[in-house]
């Protein structure tokens, strides 16, 4: 892929992406919404892909559209296969070509290890594993002969989760207990 530079801007080298396709998982808000909103100040048509918060996508959209960027809505769950699929047809059908994937959308649910269902783990598993791992296998199909690029976006929560018991809680205790003996 060939993405020349146009500059810095806040210390960042910023790419230029004009007549570029970039697709954008988990897009309706928070770091998607950023990523896909940077992309297209790059120069680059973006897909902004959502699960459920429509609103949010287009929110995302307008804004892009309103900086005279290119930007469309495209309603999928990554943890489906035929949800996957239509959306690069989607995409292909719109603007003819893929060249940048950031699989960006994950889920998760704070709560005590003992409260945790199967159904919870299975939603997060296929969401935050498998949801890539679908939307990689599809879009090799779609990146045109020079290839694309694929940027997969991970986190390990806030600081706050890692508060929680169920995170780190044994280093807590053991911490708590040093602490008491140094008094």
């Amino acid at each position: 892929m060939n993405i020349g530079l146009i500059g810095r801007s806040g210390g960042r080298t910023m790419l230029r992406l004009e007549g570029k396709v970039a697709l954008v998982t988990g897009a309706s808000k928070g770091i998607g919404a950023g990523i896909a909103k940077g992309l297209a100040a790059a120069g680059a048509s973006v897909a902004v892909n959502y699960a459920s918060d429509r609103r949010g996508a287009e929110a995302v959209v307008a804004a892009i559209t309103a900086s005279s960027g290119q930007a469309m809505v495209v309603q999928g769950d990554v943890s489906k296969s035929a949800d996957v699929a239509r959306l690069f047809v989607e995409v292909k059908a719109a603007y003819g070509a893929l060249d940048v994937l950031v699989n960006n959308a994950a889920v998760y649910k704070v709560e005590p290890l003992e409260k945790v269902t199967e159904e919870e783990f299975h939603r997060e598993f296929n969401t935050n594993v498998l949801g890539p791992l679908l939307m990689i296998r599809e879009a090799v199909k779609y990146f045109g002969p020079s290839g694309g690029s694929i940027i997969n976006i991970g986190s390990m929560g806030s600081p706050s989760e890692l508060d929680q018991p169920w995170c780190n809680g044994n280093r807590r205790r053991s911490r708590g207990r040093r602490n008491r003996s140094r008094k």
